[in-house]
């Protein structure tokens, strides 16, 4: 080792990521769907890999993945917990909810909303305990945004079809949701999506809702896992639809106005690295990102005979084409 790295591992040069080389460790990665496309799993990997752990070299990422089955994600975070990574990260606030439940020595780092509405921590810039994470909405205004996004696409809606599972619709975001709906004297139906989260479920959940005029798909990761399902179910609806991510629209969904998701990752990658480190994972802040993106698709637009405002189009950031 050269005289550089051997100091910066005694910590001379505390910031140094060098002496994440000195072991391998150990990353669980769970979640109740699956981890998303491989434009945003590259954003993660290779953040981890400039805070120094790369998987294959000094980094083995043990990945479970629920599949939308809540029974697979109970026995999964027992699994996880009785393993005794050096750390882990945790998709959905309920997941957290449950580590937090089943383990107060393991590092989590957590990808969910609003963690002060689910009761996770209690302060956003000193978390305590062993949790902290990042942030994927703004709280609860962020939907209500969302809705008049939707409403102003489709002004004459009334009835709004809310796609979740039951865990969602009972859940912050859920109840962020019915606020926002309520603001806007919109009405939220339709059966919460039933396991396990196949195709069939997301067509009875859609059967249910015959009244609706619109929709809004909840950020729970189930609904990530069947993204192209939900996209084809309300096309062939004519559903004017308001997705949570990115991702949904670049896969043929109408609009979007969230977060970067991959920036989102590259901090949750940061955070990481930082707990391998050794920063006790209590005093790293919770991220919260402040930007928002509105896309606009103009094929899946076009699909659902719809004519976007053109003060929305100029208020779009994106327009996919």
């Amino acid at each position: 080792m050269r005289r550089r790295e051997f100091l910066a591992c005694l910590g001379v040069f505390a910031s140094s990521p060098i002496c994440a080389t000195d072991r391998v460790r150990r990353l669980a990665i769970i979640t109740p769907g699956t981890f998303g496309s491989t434009s945003v799993v590259g954003s993660f990997t290779t953040a981890l890999a400039a805070g120094g752990y790369e998987e294959g070299k000094n980094l083995r990422i043990e990945r479970y993945f629920a599949q939308g089955s809540p029974d697979r994600l109970r026995d999964m975070v027992a699994e996880v917990v009785a393993s005794r990574p050096d750390v882990i990260f945790a998709i959905s606030g309920r997941t957290v909810q449950a580590l937090k439940t089943a383990t107060s020595a393991i590092p989590i780092v957590g990808l969910t909303s609003d963690p002060l509405s689910y009761g996770i921590v209690q302060s956003l810039s000193h978390p305590g305990g062993n949790i902290t994470g990042t942030v994927v909405d703004a709280g609860a205004e962020v939907w209500g945004k969302r809705l008049e996004v939707l409403k102003e696409v489709a002004p004459a809606s009334r009835v709004i079809f809310h796609i979740a599972p039951a865990s969602a619709w009972d859940s912050a975001v859920g109840a962020a949701i019915r606020a926002g709906a309520a603001k806007l004297g919109l009405a939220l139906v339709g059966s919460p999506v039933e396991s396990p989260y196949d195709d069939a479920a997301f067509r009875r959940a859609f059967d249910s809702a015959i009244s609706a005029d619109a929709a809004v798909v909840n950020s729970a990761p189930e609904n990530g896992a069947q993204r192209n399902t939900i996209i084809r179910l309300a096309e062939a609806r004519r559903l004017p639809t308001m997705y949570p991510f990115r991702h949904f629209v670049e896969a043929g969904g109408l609009m979007t106005y969230d977060v970067n998701f991959p920036e989102l990752l590259r901090h949750v990658a940061t955070q990481i690295a930082e707990v391998l480190r050794g920063t006790p994972v209590g005093s790293i802040p919770y991220y919260q990102s402040t930007r928002f993106s509105l896309i606009l698709n103009l094929k899946a637009a076009a699909a659902l005979q719809l004519t976007i405002p053109p003060a929305l189009l100029a208020r779009a950031d994106e327009v996919i084409e």
